[in-house]
């Protein structure tokens, strides 16, 4: 926490290593949260399909405003929010997956979301 503030501060594309990336997941179904996948970042091509190369990895800090709409490419997440479940429609226990240990708050802000009370 304390390179927070440096971090902040650092301007242009930084490369990123493939040991550094965040864990990587795509969807079977799109419209199905539980078909999650875990990707190999050693092995794209086993979780994503032949011919799936990573050549490089860059982030950015920008002032640009953050991207919003992810409900739009993934509909099951305002229903997900609502309920506080994880992919595989659990509570906070269960099963360790992939899908139970993933949820909605994985993939949006829950500003972004408002519960129907």
């Amino acid at each position: 926490m304390d390179d927070v503030p440096r971090v902040a501060r650092l301007r242009g594309p930084r490369k990123i290593s493939p040991n550094d990336l965040p864990d990587l997941v795509t969807f079977a179904d799109m419209g199905d949260p539980s078909s999650v996948i875990e990707v190999d970042r050693n092995d794209l091509q086993a979780s994503v399909g032949a011919n799936i190369t990573l050549s490089e990895v860059t982030i950015e800090s920008t002032d640009e405003p953050i991207t919003r709409g992810i409900e739009h490419v993934l509909p099951w997440i305002p229903t997900y929010f609502e309920k506080n479940l994880r992919l595989d429609r659990s509570g906070l226990t269960g099963e360790q997956t992939v899908a139970n240990r993933l949820s909605w708050w994985d993939f949006i802000q829950s500003s972004e979301l408002k519960r129907n009370n």
